[in-house]
């Protein structure tokens, strides 16, 4: 049985990319905080004999990462994982983040990924899998009120360049799903608004648009889950976008 295991796999992109995965008839092992609705989606009638086995916890508890992979391994062989969880706090100004709060972000959104997929890499080697590294357009340029967010997904791209050229038997890329219809882009939106307020000069007109016409995390959950069983090769170490023209044979 093939397996991946996705991050925060509880709701939104994550939820979305489990269940594409699981109707494919592959088998998943999804991480996330709130146990309760890894149990609701773990008690979903599948339509193939995939399983889907939830662990809560912490992403950036290793003791959760070890949980989870072992698992997988008992579950089949694991040929994807998918780098969803992230944080989008602290937001505001990036001189106002504190130490503890750049810990935090780094250690969800940066570390995380790079412990898990280190702990995952004879897997993929050997099943020639695949790695993908959820992103955003934060990382292109510099968006007011999301600097600690943005520095880590800049770090995720190049993770995902430096995992191509040191692991040329795995295929990994960062993918950016756009602004999607999910908690996060409620958290995003309230920020923007606050941020706004502090008068500092900053146009967040474009930002609040772009923020309010969010697409459904059907189009990106099952681009991720294509990518994360058969994406090319040709791919590895590149940064897409989900309406990029190389992310069309994906799509269905």
């Amino acid at each position: 049985m093939k397996v991946v295991i996705v991050t925060g796999a509880s709701k939104g992109i994550g939820k979305s990319a489990a269940q594409h995965l699981l109707s494919q008839g592959i088998s998943v092992v999804g991480i996330a905080r709130t146990a309760a609705a890894l149990a609701a989606l773990q008690s979903e009638p599948s339509p193939t004999s995939a399983q889907f086995i939830g662990i809560t916890g912490d992403i950036s508890d290793e003791s959760v990462q070890d949980r989870a992979v072992g698992v997988a391994r008992s579950l089949g062989d694991i040929v994807g994982i998918v780098n969803n969880a992230a944080i989008v706090s602290p937001t505001g100004p990036i001189l106002d983040a504190t130490a503890e709060q750049w810990q935090r972000i780094l250690g969800i959104n940066l570390l995380a990924p790079l412990t898990l997929t280190a702990k995952c890499i004879a897997d993929l080697k050997r099943n020639g899998g695949n790695v993908i590294n959820v992103t955003s357009s934060t990382s292109q340029a510099p968006v007011p009120a999301f600097g600690p967010y943005g520095v880590t997904k800049v770090s995720l791209n190049y993770v995902s360049k430096a995992i191509s050229v040191e692991y040329p038997e795995v295929t990994c890329l960062a993918f950016y799903p756009g602004v999607v219809d999910t908690d996060m882009n409620q958290d995003a939106i309230d920020a923007v608004a606050k941020y706004a307020e502090t008068g500092n000069g900053c146009d967040m007109s474009g930002t609040t648009k772009k923020l309010a016409e969010p697409i459904s995390a059907d189009l990106p959950g099952r681009i991720i889950a294509n990518l994360a069983t058969r994406a090319s090769h040709e791919l590895t170490g590149q940064y897409f976008v989900y309406s990029d023209d190389a992310m069309a044979p994906y799509s269905t």
